[in-house]
């Protein structure tokens, strides 16, 4: 399995606080796994890398990200603000994920008021997302979606 980091990342001016790691356990099925609380410059590192990993993805066909959190998802409103710019450049690039799923489980850190602030930068971007609790319901609705995006 394809790994990619963002502590593979170029410095910059500050250290990124959290981790995001890019594989992909199917040809376009690509997993992200998040360790929190995430600031500003993580968003940057992961901007930074995040395209090549997005670029084998497309060249694979529709593909899909999900997001699964450990530790913490906690994130400023600045954060959020640079995530969502992402997510808009991303999809202005064509390069965004078709669908997303994001999954915080009930010990992660944060996420009982965290979930609509992720919820809103997809709203915002006009890009598919629904959070779950757990991994294996999110990998079927996502499974069930691109179905429905082949047909």
């Amino acid at each position: 399995m394809e790994k990619t980091d963002t502590n593979d990342a170029k410095a910059t001016r500050f250290d990124p606080h959290g981790r995001v790691s890019f594989s992909f356990v199917e040809k376009n099925i690509i997993v992200y796994k998040a360790v929190g609380p995430f600031n500003q410059e993580l968003i940057q590192a992961s901007a930074s890398i995040e395209p090549e990993t997005l670029q084998k993805a497309k060249e694979a066909g529709k593909y899909w990200g999900a997001v699964l959190f450990e530790n913490s998802c906690e994130a400023t409103h600045k954060v959020f603000e640079e995530f969502t710019k992402y997510l808009l450049d991303m999809k202005k690039a064509d390069m965004a994920n078709v669908i997303s799923a994001f999954v915080f489980p009930d010990e992660i850190e944060c996420a009982s008021f965290m979930v609509s602030s992720y919820e809103q930068c997809y709203k915002t971007a006009g890009l598919p997302f629904k959070a779950f609790k757990e991994y294996d319901e999110a990998l079927l609705w996502i499974k069930s979606e691109l179905a429905k995006l082949s047909d």
